[in-house]
């Protein structure tokens, strides 16, 4: 049930629409109901607001630009997101050793952490 479908039935039911959350769920589509409070089939006194929480879908994450940056360090800090990581090394002078040259998931692309695999080319 979608949150303007949840809204609708309170009316019919002359409940009022309390408190909307919006939470990530990996279980829920995307703007559908996740749960109410109090729950549905609850018995409940006519006018009474009823909270809902809606899905953002799954856990999303605004990707970051992290060229530059060292990559153990990194690869550490996105793998305990859920980011699975891999690297390709080149021989450069440019930067030290360890530093990230560049990535395959472009900086501000919304991604899925469980769904997502980033590359980094890092210096060698």
């Amino acid at each position: 049930m979608t949150q303007n479908q949840a809204t609708t039935k309170l009316s019919k039911e002359n409940l009022g629409v309390g408190k909307i959350t919006k939470v990530a769920d990996d279980k829920t589509g995307y703007n559908k109901v996740v749960k109410t409070l109090p729950e549905n089939g609850k018995a409940v006194q006519e006018g009474i607001k009823v909270n809902v929480v809606i899905s953002k879908g799954p856990n999303s994450f605004d990707m970051d630009n992290y060229v530059g940056s060292d990559y153990p360090s990194t690869k550490r800090q996105l793998e305990a997101k859920g980011f699975t990581i891999k690297k390709k090394e080149v021989v450069t002078n440019r930067f030290d050793n360890n530093r990230i040259i560049s990535q395959d998931v472009v900086a501000g692309q919304v991604v899925v952490p469980r769904l997502t695999t980033i590359t980094f080319t890092i210096a060698k």
